[in-house]
Order: C-alpha cells, then structure tokens, then sequence
C-alpha cells in the first residue's frame, strides 16, 4: 500500500530507522538522479531507474537541481495501519447531510 500527499518542501529524504538525511537531486535534460549529502553535492550516489541506489557519483552536476517535493509517498504494510482508527463524524455532519437529503427529497416531491 503506497500513501501519497503534498508538500511544499525540496526534497529531503530520509533512510528508513536512521537519523541519516539527504537530498535527490534530478537533471531534467539527461533524466538523471542522484542522492547527496544534505544541502550539498558532497557523497553523491547515482540512483537506479528501478529507484534502488547506484554506483557513487563524481560527475558533473551541472543541471542537476533538487526535486520539488510536490508529492510524497510512505510504503505501508496492514500492520503499519493495524492501530489506526478511523475518525467518527461529528454530529453537526450527520445534521446537514440529513438536511441535505431532506432537502433533495421536497424538491423531488414539489416538482411532481
């Protein structure tokens, strides 16, 4: 199960159960990615099109630019969400979806 969202933050990822942080970066005019230290282009690693990391990277990184974080995703399994509760409406919701619907039903009713 893949959870997605918006942010508008560049992108910083970080490993998994680590307090390790990083920046992907993306060329646009070649199509490549690579993964550096946060905030710089010190330890890059190319990054696989299967999304796996690569071999270390010491070429050029010119054209390379952070990615916008404009979507984000969180891999989960049923045991990750096991705990999580759905939230209950409140009262005031069922209210006005019942006026709502009773609404609906005099204007269907008027119009025959």
């Amino acid at each position: 199960m893949i959870l997605a969202g918006t942010d508008n933050d560049f992108s910083v990822t970080q490993i998994a159960g680590s307090t390790t942080q990083f920046d992907v970066y993306y060329n646009p005019a070649t199509g490549g990615r690579i993964q550096c230290d946060l905030g710089t282009f010190a330890n890059c690693f190319s990054i696989n099109a299967d999304g796996t990391l690569g071999a270390a990277y010491f070429g050029s990184t010119s054209g390379f630019a952070l990615i916008p974080g404009l979507l984000y995703a969180f891999k989960s399994t049923g045991s990750d969400l096991a705990s999580y509760i759905a939230p209950v409406p409140l009262p005031a919701t069922w209210t006005m979806l019942l006026s709502g619907l009773g609404l609906i039903a005099l204007a269907v009713r008027l119009r025959a």
